[in-house]
């Protein structure tokens, strides 16, 4: 199957490596995010589970960015300003 990955994917239409849609959204923070243990933000009418590898603490009610995942756990940042 490995050896054979970029025929397959030649085959099957809708098989192309894209970004998935979360990243880069942002979300809202509803149970503070420390450096050591996880929170919660609020994205798409759903909760779920946040992190972030910095040493960084975001409150309830501050807006974030998702960078990634992680199982079901969503990595999180401080949004990059567009100004």
């Amino acid at each position: 199957m490995i050896l054979m990955r970029k025929t397959l994917k030649k085959l099957f239409p809708g098989t192309k490596d894209k970004t998935p849609d979360y990243i880069g959204k942002k979300a809202k923070v509803t149970k503070k995010v420390l450096p050591s243990e996880d929170g919660t933000i609020s994205y798409r009418g759903s909760e779920w589970i946040a992190f972030c590898d910095e040493n960084e603490t975001f409150q309830e009610g501050e807006i974030v960015e998702i960078i990634d995942m992680d199982g079901i756990r969503m990595k999180i940042k401080r949004p990059t300003s567009s100004n």
